[in-house]
């Protein structure tokens, strides 16, 4: 009886902090949720059985996430931001509803009682995302629009991401003057203001989505960069930091897997009201950044203007911490176009490429080192590899004749024993793999690759 009462507190509990999330979904301005995904109850959002994401729309307009903006001027923009969703979603979609109309004609249940009225819009023909894909990254697609703030400009972006996973395939961005946005709010010209603007960067947004898909890095490595803050900025007058990390995040998203840092809630809650099971992608390197502002003595900084940015590296399976660091002074100025260019240094990009070949999809797994009947291995995690995953030597792959040599995951190891690859690079987590007995030894250097062989073998042999 306590037990069965337990779960009923627990199941409610998860109801209330979703009845929080719905809230804010159907609101159309989003500053901060303080609810993650695991306050949700995994009774109710993992299926017994594998999903394909059937239940998801093809397209989802999100609710604008806001970071840095006085509430006093969003109150004031309110009605323009609803009219650029509905226009933004009037262009994208050729049909659209709200999304408990979409799950309720899909037959999926939905909590009753709770207000929702959120533009999530079912999209049937795209701009040429769905005919250009090239994996599950393609679809469905979620569209959010951020408006934030640095210094005297305000900046919106368009993200077009991965619906399921909340990977950034395409992002573009502009900005405005703060004087210019306030003075439109007065003459009622805002909409005017800003329609052009969101018109040309949701086209690059979704250009850039479509060359990210014809490349998709996913396919090539299993590196999924993640950008934390050490700490936000709270001074209104230097802006939001979160601007920062999305300027980076556009940045490398066109070469790297990016993970986005906004919208994780909201799909988090449609996810919900579709009964779909945990998806989002989690980052396999994790870039903490610190964002120095200049010392302004004046009341509003301006373009251009010099900030120093220092970043530190972790893996992400074991929170490993990778003893390289970035540290440089970068001078933000405005292109022709009002978007904010910011220089990267060589250094960043040539480390990030050194993660991406370590662990990239095409690599042979090598044993590094042997204790007994275990052998320890150069990739792990991260790069793919989970409990019970079986492994052949590669040598039984190109020759049928040669001795068997076979082993199956059984743990994980971390940067504490030291290993390196025989290349001398530090080994930050990896696998260990145990050798049946009967079988030749195995060696050091040796590669393996994964087994196509089931287990257990079907009955009766085909």
């Amino acid at each position: 009886m306590r037990a069965t009462s337990l779960r009923k507190r627990v199941v409610v509990k998860s109801f209330a902090l979703h009845a929080t999330l719905l809230a804010a979904l159907a609101s159309t301005f989003i500053a901060s949720i303080s609810f993650g995904e695991q306050a949700i109850s995994p009774s109710e959002t993992s299926p017994t059985k594998k999903s394909s994401h059937e239940n998801y729309p093809e397209g989802l307009i999100l609710p604008w996430t806001i970071h840095g903006v006085l509430p006093e001027i969003v109150k004031k923009s309110e009605t323009v931001l609803n009219d650029i969703k509905k226009r933004l979603a009037s262009k994208l979609f050729t049909s659209g509803q709200p999304l408990f109309d979409f799950v309720n004609q899909k037959s999926i249940w939905s909590p009753s009682g709770i207000p929702i009225s959120a533009l999530v819009f079912a999209r049937t023909t795209p701009s040429g995302i769905l005919s250009t894909k090239k994996s599950a990254l393609a679809a469905p697609v979620a569209f959010e629009l951020v408006w934030s703030s640095l210094n005297d400009r305000y900046v919106v972006f368009v993200l077009t991401k991965d619906a399921v996973k909340n990977s950034i395939l395409g992002a573009s961005h502009t900005t405005i003057s703060k004087k210019e946005w306030e003075a439109a709010l007065k003459s009622k010209s805002l909409l005017q203001l800003l329609q052009p603007k969101i018109d040309k960067i949701s086209d690059t947004s979704l250009a850039r989505a479509e060359q990210h898909l014809q490349n998709d890095p996913s396919l090539k490595s299993a590196l999924h960069i993640g950008f934390a803050l050490r700490q936000e900025t709270t001074r209104i007058q230097d802006g939001s930091s979160y601007t920062l990390n999305l300027l980076l995040c556009e940045q490398l998203s066109p070469t790297y897997v990016v993970t986005s840092p906004t919208g994780g809630e909201q799909l988090g809650t449609v996810r919900f009201l579709l009964k779909e099971p945990p998806s989002l992608m989690r980052p396999t390197r994790a870039v903490i950044t610190t964002w120095n502002f200049p010392q302004n003595t004046s009341n509003q900084p301006k373009f251009p203007f010099t900030i120093n940015l220092y970043m530190n590296f972790a893996e992400s399976v074991l929170g490993s911490h990778i003893p390289s660091a970035y540290d440089a002074n970068l001078k933000l100025e405005l292109n022709l176009d009002e978007s904010i260019a910011l220089p990267l240094e060589g250094n960043l990009r040539s480390f990030l490429e050194g993660e991406a070949q370590s662990l990239a999809l095409n690599a042979p797994i090598k044993v590094i080192k042997t204790f007994g009947a275990w052998a320890y291995l150069d990739k792990g995690r991260a790069f793919g590899l989970k409990i019970n995953d079986r492994l052949i030597a590669s040598s039984n792959i190109s020759n049928q004749n040669a001795e068997s040599v076979k082993g199956h995951i059984v743990g994980y190891y971390g940067a504490d024993l030291g290993l390196t690859t025989p290349g001398g690079q530090k080994i930050y987590e990896g696998a260990i793999m145990f050798i049946r007995k009967g079988q030749p030894l195995v060696t050091i250097g040796q590669a393996f690759t994964f087994d196509s062989q089931k287990f257990p073998a079907p009955w009766p042999p085909q």
